[in-house]
C-alpha cells in the first residue's frame, strides 16, 4: 500500500498532565535512646501516588530498628550505617538502595560521623576512644587510621572526601587522610576560627570552609593547599554548609534563613538571605546534626527539623532557582532526623502543549513525540503505524526518572481521492449479436493501485444497435470513478448455413510474426488490445490473407472481423 505524506492539522487533544517537579528523599532518623525506631524513611514522589517507605532497613531485612542511628551515607551501590547507644553499637556494610544487611561490625567506641569515599571505601569517626577507621566495603575489614602525630585531637561533626582525600574538620584546623595509604598526610589551618562545616568543590577543585563567625575561605588543594582570601558574608551563627555549581549554601538557623555565596560572580557582600523557611522547629532542631542537604544536578534543598525530638519528622523540598515549595510534610514514624540526601526531577513538558492530528488518506506512520526540549522521546504501547481507513487514539507517554507524563494524539486515516480510469475516453466496441465482452478497463488508485471496472449493464446483446455499457472504479475506501463505454452490436442476416460457411479461420494462435485468415467471405477487420484500444486494421479477401503483427507487444488481443453481409464477429488471439 503507497504511504501517504502525513499533514497536520491543530485540533484540540486532550493532554493529560503539567510540568511539576518530582523527588526521592533519604532522611536518616536518629531516633531515641534506647529504643529501636532508627532507620532511613524514604519518600518517593515520581511514581504516583507517591509513596513512603517508614524504615527502610526494618522492612528489607525484616528486623527491627536502630537504637540511634549516629550517621548514615552512600556511594553508588553501597551503604555505611552506624549506630551509638549508651552500650554496643555497630557499623553496618549495607547494598544501596535496598539497605539489605551485607556486614556489621558490633563495637563499643561510640561511631559518630562518616564519609563514603567510594563504593568500597568508607571512614567512621569514633569517639569514644577516639578514632578514625577505614571501611572496606569488598574485604569486611576496618582498619584504623595511622595518625603518627596525634593530629585527630578532638571529635568532630564534618567529614568530606575529594582529590583522594578525606577531609576531618576539628575545631580550627582540617585533617587529612590519605585515602590510599590509610594514614593522616598533613593538617590545614585555613586561619578563620572554629569551623562550623566543611565541602569539596569538585568542578573548582577547592576545599571550602566556613566559620561560625560566618567567613568562608577556599583551600587549593591542587595546589599545595594555598589559602585564599577569606570571604566575610556578614552574617553569624552559621553551619551546614553545602555546595551546587560553584555556589554555596548554608544556614543561620536561630532565624532559619538560607544564604547562598557564588564563588564565580562573587556575590555582593554583606550576603542577604535567599530563603527564610517557616517550618516548624527551634535554634537547636531546625536543621538537626546534618539534616540539610542540595541535589548536586538541580541546586534544589531539603531541610529537616527534628522539633520536639519525637516522630513524626517535618521537612520541606525547596526549588533552588524559584525558592518555592515542592513538596512538604511530616515523616510519620521518622524521630529526630540528622542526615538527608535529596535527588530532584524534572516532570516531563511536552514540547507542544496540544499534539497535532496525524492524517493521511491511505496510511498514517507517526512520530513520537517529544518532551523537555527533545531530550524526552515518548513511548507507546498502542500501534504507530495505520493503514485501515477509521478514526484512532494514540497515547504516547514522557517518563524522566520515574515521572511520567502523557499525552494524546488524534489519527485520522480517510482515503478521499477517486479512482482515475486507465485510459480517458474508452474506445467502442463493436460486437456481434451474443458475443460475450470479456475486456474490463483498468484504472488505478492512490491506495489500492490497480482496480477493474465493475459494471451492472449487460455484458451480451442479443438485438442490433448501439448501447451505453457503464463502468464503475469503486476503491476500497468507497470512493468511485464513472466510466461510459459505447457499444455496437451487428446481427447477420444470414442462415446457419451461410454462418458456417463465413466462418473464418485464424491461425497460428498462439501466434509470434504473422496469422492467416481463411474465409468465404471476409472483407476486413480490426485488432483491439486488452484495454480495448484499437491497435491495427486490415483489409483481407475472401480466400486467405496474412496479417503481419510482429510490432505488436506479446499478449492477448481480440481481432474483431467482418464479412461481406455485414456480419461481425470476434475472435481472441494470443501473441507470443
Amino acid at each position: 500500500m503507497k504511504q501517504q505524506i502525513i499533514t497536520l492539522s491543530f485540533l484540540l487533544i486532550s493532554w493529560i498532565g503539567f510540568s511539576q517537579k518530582t523527588f526521592k528523599l533519604d532522611v536518616a532518623a536518629e531516633g531515641n535512646f534506647g529504643s529501636t525506631n532508627a532507620d532511613v524513611f524514604r519518600i518517593n514522589t515520581t511514581v504516583s501516588p507517591a509513596t513512603t517507605i517508614a524504615g527502610v532497613y526494618q522492612a528489607t531485612n525484616n528486623t527491627a530498628g536502630l537504637n540511634v542511628l549516629q550517621d548514615f551515607g552512600y556511594c553508588g551501590n553501597k551503604a555505611l550505617m552506624i549506630e551509638k547507644p549508651s552500650g554496643v553499637g555497630r557499623v553496618i556494610i549495607t547494598s544501596y538502595p535496598d539497605l539489605t544487611a551485607l556486614h556489621t561490625f558490633p563495637t563499643s567506641n561510640a561511631p559518630q560521623t562518616l564519609a563514603m569515599a567510594s563504593a568500597t571505601k568508607g571512614y567512621v569517626h569514633m569517639t569514644n576512644p577516639r578514632s578514625f577507621q577505614l571501611v572496606d566495603m569488598i574485604n569486611n575489614t576496618m582498619t584504623p587510621v595511622a595518625d603518627a602525630n596525634n593530629d585527630f585531637s578532638g571529635n568532630t561533626q564534618n567529614m568530606v572526601y575529594g582529590n583522594g582525600t578525606i577531609y576531618v574538620q576539628i575545631a580550627a584546623k582540617i585533617v587529612k587522610i590519605d585515602t590510599v595509604t590509610n594514614a593522616v598526610s598533613g593538617v590545614i589551618t585555613p586561619g578563620i576560627g572554629t569551623i562550623a562545616g566543611i565541602v569539596f568543590d569538585e568542578i573548582g577543585g577547592k576545599l571550602w570552609a566556613l566559620s561560625g563567625t560566618g567567613t568562608l575561605i577556599s583551600i587549593d588543594v591542587l595546589n599545595g593547599d594555598a589559602l585564599g582570601t577569606p570571604v566575610v558574608t556578614g552574617t553569624s551563627g552559621v553551619s551546614l554548609l553545602r555546595t551546587y555549581n560553584q555556589k554555596l549554601y548554608f544556614w543561620k538557623l536561630a532565624n532559619k534563613q538560607l544564604f547562598i555565596y557564588d564563588t564565580q560572580t562573587l556575590s555582593t557582600l554583606p550576603l542577604t538571605p535567599v530563603y527564610t523557611s517557616t517550618m516548624i522547629g527551634g535554634s537547636w532542631s531546625f536543621g538537626y546534626g546534618r539534616s540539610f542537604d542540595v541535589d548536586k544536578n538541580t541546586g534544589d534543598f531539603v531541610i529537616c527539623s527534628a522539633d520536639a525530638f519525637v516522630a513524626p519528622a517535618p521537612y520541606e523540598v525547596v526549588d533552588g532557582t524559584t525558592f518555592t515549595v515542592i513538596g512538604s510534610g511530616s515523616i510519620a514514624g521518622a524521630a529526630s532526623p540528622n542526615r538527608c540526601y535529596l535527588q530532584t526531577f524534572e516532570s516531563p513538558t511536552p514540547d507542544l502543549a496540544t499534539l497535532p492530528t496525524a492524517t493521511g488518506q491511505c496510511s498514517v506512520t507517526l512520530t513520537a513525540p517529544t518532551a523537555n526540549g527533545g531530550t524526552i522521546t515518548a513511548t507507546t504501547t498502542d500501534p504507530i503505524v495505520y493503514s485501515v481507513q477509521g478514526d484512532y487514539v494514540v497515547t504516547w507517554t514522557y517518563e524522566n526518572n520515574g515521572t511520567t507524563v502523557t499525552q494524546t494524539q488524534a489519527v485520522e486515516v480517510h482515503d478521499v481521492s477517486v479512482p482515475v480510469a486507465a485510459v480517458q475516453t474508452l474506445p467502442s466496441i463493436e460486437i456481434a449479436c451474443n458475443v460475450a465482452i470479456t475486456n474490463f478497463p483498468t484504472a488505478t488508485d492512490n491506495c489500492d493501485l490497480a482496480l477493474t471496472g465493475t459494471t451492472t449493464s449487460p455484458l451480451t446483446y442479443a438485438t442490433a444497435g448501439t448501447y451505453t455499457l457503464v463502468w464503475l472504479y469503486t476503491d476500497a475506501a468507497g470512493n468511485v470513478t464513472q466510466q461510459n463505454q459505447v457499444v455496437v452490436v451487428s446481427c447477420s442476416t444470414a442462415g446457419l448455413a451461410d454462418l458456417t460457411a463465413n466462418s473464418t479461420l485464424i491461425y497460428p494462435n498462439p501466434a509470434t510474426d504473422f496469422i492467416t485468415l481463411e474465409s468465404t467471405s471476409l472483407i476486413g477487420g480490426k485488432i483491439f488490445n486488452i484495454n480495448g484500444q484499437e491497435v491495427m486494421s486490415f483489409n483481407a479477401t475472401s480466400t486467405s490473407t496474412d496479417i503481419q503483427i510482429s510490432h505488436l507487444p506479446k499478449g492477448l488481443y481480440y481481432v474483431q472481423l467482418l464479412s461481406e453481409n455485414n456480419g461481425i464477429s470476434t475472435q481472441k488471439l494470443i501473441l507470443e
